[in-house]
């Protein structure tokens, strides 16, 4: 089977289903209500038969990939600003400017359950891979850690100073990685500690994303497109700039 990749474009137009196979060919397009923009957010669930998509208004639409149809979840006035589906596909969770996250169904886009800690906009929302916790970081400068059973605040991580922007879960769940501008720093989410924070020039993190081993963690900036970091060392791999030169 093809895989499919989401593409966002400009405007209110999203091209969500491109195969990436031998040759790339447009499966379909979906002709949207609402504008798309750099902030916009298109998340497929596990399996493939799903999308969600966060509107430039803050608003959020969940799409059948099959029919092309789409719903669109009853936000009773959120400002959404974060969204991300559960391993098993069955929750999508949105980080609203009020600090508070929600749960919710995708089968029946009722909401499930309100999370609240933050003091200001949750920036970035990321399931453990197991699908029982959940990272949030926000406005704040703190990161949130939520254990999905009891619904309630596991830990809270802070040191950051500054909104964070990215807590992505490492692949075995161990450790939990967070972005800002003045920084990365990673936590062992048993433990509840911050492990390490990572110094280098490179500051303003925009994105942060482990290797599918989880010896590798990749982090994106604004004005240095990339950063390798190696997970086993803790020290930095390689630097990218924008003519595509690496700097060790």
């Amino acid at each position: 089977m093809d895989m499919l990749v989401a593409l966002m474009l400009s405007s209110s137009t999203l091209a969500p289903l491109v195969p990436v196979a031998q040759s790339i060919r447009e499966a379909a397009t979906f002709k949207c209500d609402e504008g798309l923009g750099w902030q916009s957010q298109i998340v497929f669930n596990p399996d493939g038969t799903a999308l969600a998509v966060l509107y430039s208004n803050r608003t959020i639409g969940l799409w059948d990939v099959q029919r092309g149809k789409e719903r669109r979840l009853s936000l009773q006035g959120q400002c959404v600003y974060s969204i991300a589906f559960s391993p098993d596909g069955q929750s999508l969770v949105s980080g609203c400017d009020d600090g508070r996250l929600t749960l919710w169904d995708v089968d029946t886009g009722n909401e499930r359950a309100v999370l609240r800690g933050h003091q200001g906009p949750v920036l970035d929302v990321t399931f453990s891979p197991t699908g029982n916790m959940l990272a949030s970081g926000g406005g704040d400068g703190t990161i949130r850690l939520w254990e999905l059973t009891t619904r309630k605040e596991r830990a809270t991580f802070a040191g950051h100073e500054a909104p964070v922007s990215t807590v992505p879960f490492s692949p075995d769940g161990r450790t939990l990685a967070s972005g800002s501008k003045n920084g990365i720093k990673l936590f062992e989410v048993l433990a509840g500690k911050e492990r390490l924070t990572f110094t280098s020039p490179e500051v303003h993190v925009v994105s942060l994303r482990f290797s599918p081993n989880g010896k590798s963690l990749v982090s994106t900036h604004v004005g240095t497109p990339m950063t390798m970091w190696d997970m086993q060392s803790n020290k930095k791999r390689f630097t990218l700039n924008r003519l595509g030169a690496v700097k060790k």
